[in-house]
């Protein structure tokens, strides 16, 4: 759309930048989702091999996962994305609904305190 805008001098390097920065974008978020897991397994006692492996057992599969739906094609896609907004919206109230509940002592401990009136 840009390259037919403004031409294919200006639209073409725009879109190859695009392209590299949904890529990057991809990994990184990949990779914070891995981490986020591989914490989540470390609370409940779970580990595959070690922490550093854990991270790349679950980046793999996520990657493996999303790679899959889009290969499987825009119907599928389209279904995914419904699943992940649930589990967005899921994750939101989970968040609000975990504000309001006073942190444990160990919660405390590193830091972590509710809302205070003073």
């Amino acid at each position: 759309m840009i390259s037919r805008t403004l031409g294919p001098e200006i639209g073409g390097p725009i879109g190859m930048v695009f392209s590299f920065a949904n890529a990057l974008a991809c990994a990184l978020n990949t990779v914070g989702f891995a981490e986020v897991v591989r914490d989540m397994m470390h609370e409940f006692g779970a580990v595959m091999v070690d922490s550093t492996n854990d991270v790349r057992i679950v980046g793999v599969i996520t990657v493996t996962v999303l790679l899959l739906i889009s290969l499987a094609g825009m119907e599928w896609e389209s279904k995914a994305q419904i699943l992940f907004f649930l589990v967005l919206l899921v994750s939101f109230a989970n968040y609000f609904v975990g504000t309001v509940i006073p942190p444990s002592i160990e919660k405390q401990a590193f830091g972590i305190f509710g809302y205070r009136g003073e």
